[in-house]
């Protein structure tokens, strides 16, 4: 019986054989399925540990970039600011210079018009000069033949007292001062209202010009040889700031 059953048992012997080297080898696919698919998972893993951490990179990178932004931003709008206030400074610097052009032109055009007004009066004094020296030169050889022969003596009737109380009376009609007509005259002419020194004339010694300017303002008559005349036109000159026109004092 056993001569029969030895070849069933090679037989067995070489099936467990054959399938024990099958079981080997599906243990090994499936060791080896299980361990690519452990690969894969841990690949998965990385992946997205990967992909998370460059997810929270990212975010924090935005928001950095925000934060700069923000920050920029605030820079750039104080600068804004900045230029803008410095663009009102520069209007209003624009806005003073041109009120200061305005009124230099303004002050400009009121100069030119006394410019022209002073070259006015100058003109009408040249004319008012020429016409006084061609009245003087009309009456001076009338002024000349009148006087006496010897101008540095005065008539008997014109003493020194007589004199005074001509100068006293024209000081106070016109309220000059008495003793600075007196000081003057004796200065200018000894009291003499005939002195002359070819040039100027009578008791004060008006140059025929002065006179003439002055002497219709005073209500003196065109005589300046006249003691009167001559005492009113220069206490109406002093009583009015021109003592300046004497040296003496």
């Amino acid at each position: 019986m056993q001569t029969h059953l030895t070849p069933v048992l090679v037989s067995l012997k070489r099936v467990n054989k054959s399938l024990a080297k099958q079981l080997r080898r599906w243990r090994y696919s499936l060791e080896k399925t299980f361990r690519k698919r452990k690969n894969q998972r841990r690949a998965i893993y990385t992946f997205g540990a990967v992909l998370i951490l460059s997810l929270f990179t990212g975010l924090i990178n935005v928001n950095n970039s925000r934060v700069d932004l923000q920050h920029n931003l605030s820079v750039r709008q104080a600068k804004l600011k900045q230029l803008d206030n410095e663009l009102k400074q520069t209007q209003n610097q624009k806005a003073q210079t041109e009120a200061e052009v305005k009124a230099r032109d303004v002050k400009l055009q009121d100069t030119q018009k006394q410019i022209e007004a002073l070259q006015g009066q100058l003109q009408a004094k040249k004319q008012r000069e020429s016409l006084l020296r061609r009245t003087v030169a009309q009456i001076a050889p009338q002024a000349a033949s009148a006087a006496p022969s010897d101008p540095g003596t005065a008539p008997a009737a014109s003493n020194a007292r007589d004199i005074q109380g001509i100068i006293t009376a024209a000081a106070n009609e016109f309220g000059a001062d008495p003793n600075q007509l007196l000081r003057i005259a004796k200065c200018e002419s000894g009291l003499n209202p005939r002195a002359s020194n070819g040039t100027h004339f009578g008791l004060f010694q008006f140059n025929p010009i002065t006179y003439t300017a002055y002497a219709p303002r005073a209500g003196a008559g065109s005589d300046y040889w006249n003691a009167t005349n001559n005492a009113r036109t220069a206490a109406y000159m002093i009583a009015h700031g021109q003592a300046s026109q004497w040296s003496c004092k």
